[in-house]
This record gives structure tokens, C-alpha cells and sequence, in this order.
């Protein structure tokens, strides 16, 4: 299976849980920094689910794996994420180019991949639910800057029709109801 990032941009994983969603997310990262160097890709893993994630914490292309524990790290994550589309709105100003692609083609430009590894985990806590709130907007302001998004999910109906509408390219895994497959 092929996932072309520049074509997909943002992405949704579904299926119950134990469907595999971990495991596709980490043949992606994998895959992407066997294929990458750290100049091409910095990838940021949000980690609600089996706690596995944490083995990329060394690879040079990772930023950082957050965990339920680092609740408080939360905003200031966001926060980053914020702030490179700002310095890239601005370079890209710069650049006069208005999209990623262009930009890349005159400037040395990593891809940032922020991974949601279960959105029902992140959501759970009252900080979490305040950043799945305004994770929309963050997902809808950041596409065109080269910051692309993969969400886990056990149903598609953890998430607001408003993210979703966000992560239009989706991969369906065990669904629960054979209606969730068309609905995905």
C-alpha cells in the first residue's frame, strides 16, 4: 500500500480496537523515515493508545512523543505546531508561492506529520477535549504549510462531522457495523 501525503494530505484510520490501527501508523513512520532524511520529514506522535509510539522517540526525524501523562505539554505542542505555520506563512510570503509543493521546489522544506494515535484517548481529559475542540482549525489552517495530520479513531463517530470533513483520505480497518464501512 502506497500513501502519497501530497495527493492525500490528511488522513483517518477506523476500526475497533485491536483492528490494527497502531500497527499501520507505525509501518507509516517507518516506511517515511527509511525513505526520508530528517531534512525531508519531522514527524510528531500524539500517543493515546497502546503506549508503543514511544520507540521512535530516538529516530532523528521525531520531534516528540506526547502521552496521556504529558497532559500539561499539551497546549505548548500545539503552540509549536502553530508557530512553524506562522514562520511558514511568512516564508511562503517571502517565497510568493501559496502552496507547500511550490514552496519546496525553492527551498529545503521538511513535510511535519502530526499523528493522533486514538482521538477518543486525547479527547478524554478536559485539556485534551479543549485541544480536540480547536483541532479542526488546526487541521484546516495547516494543509496548505506542509503540516499534514493522521487520526486514529475506534468509530467514526468520535470525531465531529466538522474533523472529519478535514481527513478526507480514510482507511477503514474492522468495523464494528458493515454500514460504518459506507458511512467511512
Amino acid at each position: 500500500m502506497t500513501v502519497d501525503f501530497s495527493a492525500c494530505e490528511n488522513m483517518l484510520i477506523v476500526g475497533e480496537a485491536g483492528s490494527g490501527k497502531t500497527t499501520i501508523l507505525q509501518n507509516i513512520l517507518i516506511s517515511l523515515s527509511r525513505n526520508l532524511s530528517p531534512r525531508d520529514l519531522h514527524f510528531y506522535v500524539l500517543d493515546y493508545s497502546s503506549r508503543m509510539m514511544k520507540a521512535f522517540r530516538p529516530l532523528p526525524h521525531c520531534g516528540a512523543v506526547l502521552q496521556e501523562e504529558d497532559e500539561d505539554s499539551l497546549e505548548e505542542f500545539f503552540k509549536l505546531i502553530n508557530g512553524l505555520i506562522a514562520q511558514r506563512k511568512k516564508l511562503f510570503s517571502e517565497l510568493e508561492v501559496d502552496n507547500f509543493n511550490d514552496a519546496q521546489a525553492k527551498t529545503e522544506l521538511p513535510l511535519i506529520l502530526v499523528v493522533i494515535d486514538n482521538f477518543s484517548g486525547l479527547s478524554a481529559s478536559k485539556k485534551g477535549e479543549a485541544i480536540a475542540y480547536a483541532l479542526q482549525n488546526y487541521i484546516k489552517n495547516s494543509g496548505a504549510y506542509g503540516v499534514r495530520y493522521i487520526v486514529t479513531s475506534n468509530y467514526l463517530n468520535e470525531l465531529s462531522s466538522r474533523i472529519r470533513q478535514e481527513l478526507p483520505c480514510r482507511i477503514c480497518l474492522h468495523m464494528k457495523d458493515k454500514y460504518d464501512y459506507s458511512d467511512a
